[in-house]
């Protein structure tokens, strides 16, 4: 089944965002690899907000990954990275997924990476789209490597200054997975049709 951008559901306040919340937060509250400091639900709303206002301000991009029956499947987010950490004239995005536990393995993967191409080429125009995974990450890391097996090598030296950034206010390693939106990877997700798995 395609999907279509119906089902890439916006942060609102609305009852189905509501909804779509809940659900998430109650599919993956006691995950480990949940991406919030605790599993509770004020934390999980009180995120919510701050990427809602966020939204508002152009400042980043959210979205709930819904199969076709409404079930939430995850989130996708997107951030602009500030300029100061860019050489001149150079624009990214930093792209994020979470897929509840479910629905891993499942190739929600790819199609979350799919939709971050069209919704950041469309919200953004970034020169590039960029995962930034912890080191210790293996799994994320995993499922970025099937989809861009090498990072190219003019982005490391695009995004070292933001790279060392993330690994200092991180604590650890940061490995990057840069597409490049002239890029045969980019394009290749972009024009491929977004199948719900």
């Amino acid at each position: 089944m395609l999907l279509n951008p119906a089902a890439w559901v916006t942060l609102t306040a609305d009852a189905s965002a509501k909804r779509l919340a809940r659900s998430v937060w109650m599919q993956a509250r006691f995950d480990p690899a949940w991406p919030l400091a605790d599993g509770r639900e004020r934390t999980w709303c009180e995120w919510l907000s701050q990427r809602q206002a966020e939204a508002a301000m152009s400042w980043s991009g959210f979205r709930f990954l819904v199969r076709p029956s409404g079930q939430p499947v995850g989130f996708l987010t997107l951030n602009r990275i500030e300029p100061h950490w860019l050489p001149d004239g150079i624009t990214a995005v930093e792209a994020g997924t979470y897929l509840v536990p479910r629905w891993r393995g499942s190739g929600w993967n790819l199609v979350a990476k799919q939709v971050a191409v069209h919704l950041s080429g469309q919200l953004y125009r970034p020169d590039w789209l960029v995962y930034a995974v912890p080191a210790a990450n293996d799994r994320a890391i995993r499922g970025l490597v099937q989809i861009q097996p090498a990072l190219p090598r003019v982005a490391g030296s695009v995004l070292s200054r933001w790279t060392r950034y993330l690994a200092w206010k991180h604590s650890q390693p940061v490995c990057l997975f840069a597409f490049a939106q002239d890029s045969p990877a980019w394009h290749a997700l972009a024009e491929a049709p977004i199948h719900a798995p």
